[in-house]
């Protein structure tokens, strides 16, 4: 029993140092990483992987909190949609003016022109 202690306690000493990598505190101590879990179970030492996201504390929100986030949500829904409303409206003209263009393109005749050939001088 002594020595499954002496362990754990080698474990979380390494575990201070290193406390996002099992797999050094493994090495450091000389044991598996199996071992390394078991032994922060053990103790009570909460642990996650790496490559895992870190954890996060959960805060339940009061009523009134929740109240001023729905809002702001809303009011952010709502920014959002006036923006793009207005990014629609100006591509609709755009679009409007460019359809003028072309009707306008449409209804004229075309003008007809004769451009002479250059000569040769016969200087060079």
């Amino acid at each position: 029993m002594g020595k499954t202690n002496d362990l754990r306690e080698k474990i979380v000493v390494s575990f201070g140092k290193h406390p996002h990598s099992i797999t050094e505190v493994a090495n450091e101590v000389g044991c598996s990483r199996s071992s390394v879990r078991r032994n922060l179970d053990a103790a009570g030492i909460v642990y996650h992987n790496a490559s895992a996201t870190p954890m996060a504390k959960v805060i339940q929100a009061t009523p009134a909190e929740r109240l001023v986030l729905e809002q702001a949500k809303l009011e952010d829904k709502q920014h959002d949609s006036k923006k793009l409303l207005v990014e629609a409206v100006k591509k609709i003209n755009l679009l409007e003016h460019e359809k003028e263009a072309i009707l306008n393109l449409k209804d004229r005749t075309p003008q007809l022109y004769d451009i002479a050939p250059q000569l040769p001088s016969g200087d060079s």
